[in-house]
């Protein structure tokens, strides 16, 4: 059986406002008949996203605690899957839209594994493209917090003391790369010891020369017209072991984790970090006062005009179906969604909202270019949202990994990439 995602090109260009969407009040279901006092529990996956919004939560309802839980850097995935499917997984989980990983809307409900949550009254500010995104079968199981995008987030001094300026070709992002290894620092900082961080670059570079292109690539694949191989897939991967041999990267990017990554751009000793535009947040933490940063998107031909950014729902949450508080879990999550609880994360994060934000958010210099791209058309979604099930993300992201460590070239990934994407498009 085809399990391909139906994820349309014109919904995921949808997932990004043009402009930032604002509400004076409202959003906010009435569903929990719970009293306003006890424990909530909470897992997410970066702590300094959601504490403005819990204090918040907790100052509106003093009688209730929210119980966060953060896992280990890399750990989500596998930890609340194993809490989920034992019954042990705390009220409210960060979860992603539609399907591809193993906390994705789709793959969850294949195990009803999550409240459906269609009644709220906020879902009814949802856009057809974030519906799609968060819904299975017409039902709604999690609320979109923010969009965000995927680029080069960097440090505009370090930039700057290479005497250098945004590269706007792949000519360019080689010639970057020489010039901040010339100065014993690398271009681009890589986490990947945390393995998920590796799909940023290629996502980033098959934006230009697969999905921009051709919005109905994801589609052909699943009926089997097309594969990774014989698609400008190749070309992303070649550039990407391009990348690593022209040492655009730190030394040992195997065993450099996420927010030592993130630290190498606060400090200077990378200039970027192609990554999530709410990693803001995080690099502003570990920066000095003043530190400036900015965000481009990474170029993929010698043509600027060809390049397409990556974006769509950042952040998400819902409740567990076997939440041991299942009142306060509404609570939680219908604050969440509401216009404070949006523009609370979304100003945390550097994102954009995915639902009616409270006019106190406003867009960073980060997340501009990404808004910029949606207004163009040149936005793409990225690409394992369409994939048949996350056994095909598990394999890109191991022979990204062999990539940086050498063991593996472009066309051995691709061969383990086409496989294992047969393999699940036939279950």
């Amino acid at each position: 059986m085809n399990k391909a995602r139906s994820l349309s090109a014109a919904a995921v260009l949808a997932l990004l406002p043009a402009t930032a969407l604002t509400a004076c009040g409202g959003g906010t279901a009435t569903t929990s008949a719970s009293a306003d006092e006890g424990t909530v529990t909470m897992v997410t996956d970066t702590k300094a996203d959601v504490e403005p919004l819990i204090k918040a939560f907790e100052k509106k309802y003093p009688k209730i605690k929210v119980k966060l839980s953060v896992p280990a850097a890399g750990a989500i995935m596998t930890q609340v899957r194993t809490q989920l499917t034992a019954g042990t997984a705390p009220d409210v989980i960060r979860v992603w839209p539609a399907g591809g990983n193993p906390l994705s809307i789709q793959e969850l409900t294949e195990q009803n594994l999550l409240k459906d949550v269609s009644s709220d009254s906020w879902t009814k500010d949802l856009d057809d493209a974030s519906r799609t995104a968060m819904s299975v079968d017409g039902k709604v199981y999690g609320a979109p917090v923010t969009v965000t995008g995927i680029g080069a987030l960097y440090n505009k001094q370090a930039l700057a003391d290479l005497g250098a300026s945004e590269p706007t070709t792949f000519s360019e992002v080689l010639d970057l790369c020489a010039k901040a290894k010339a100065k014993d620092k690398s271009a681009f900082s890589i986490g990947a010891k945390e393995s998920w961080t590796t799909q940023m670059v290629t996502y980033a570079l098959t934006s230009t020369l697969v999905y921009g292109p051709d919005p109905d690539f994801s589609a052909k694949q699943a009926k089997g017209e097309v594969t990774f191989a014989d698609s400008d897939w190749k070309q992303g991967l070649t550039e990407f072991g391009q990348m690593v041999k022209k040492g655009c990267f730190q030394e040992s990017p195997n065993g450099t984790s996420y927010d030592e990554s993130i630290n190498r751009v606060a400090k200077g000793d990378s200039v970027a970090v192609i990554i999530a535009t709410n990693a803001e947040a995080a690099l502003k933490q570990k920066a000095s006062a003043g530190t400036e940063f900015g965000l481009f998107s990474l170029p993929a031909t010698d043509n600027a005009a060809d390049t397409y950014a990556v974006g769509g729902i950042g952040s998400a949450y819902a409740i567990n179906a076997k939440a041991k508080n299942p009142g306060l879990a509404q609570k939680l999550l219908d604050f969440i969604a509401s216009p404070e609880g949006i523009a609370l994360v979304a100003t945390q994060t550097g994102s954009g909202p995915a639902l009616p934000a409270a006019s106190s958010y406003q867009a960073t210099d980060v997340l501009k270019p990404i808004l910029a791209a949606q207004k163009a058309g040149r936005l793409t979604v990225a690409p394992d949202q369409a994939w048949p099930d996350a056994t095909v993300q598990a394999v890109h992201l191991t022979a990204l990994q062999e990539m940086l460590g050498g063991q593996l070239d472009a066309d051995g990934a691709l061969e383990k990439l086409d496989d294992a994407y047969a393999k699940a498009n036939e279950k």
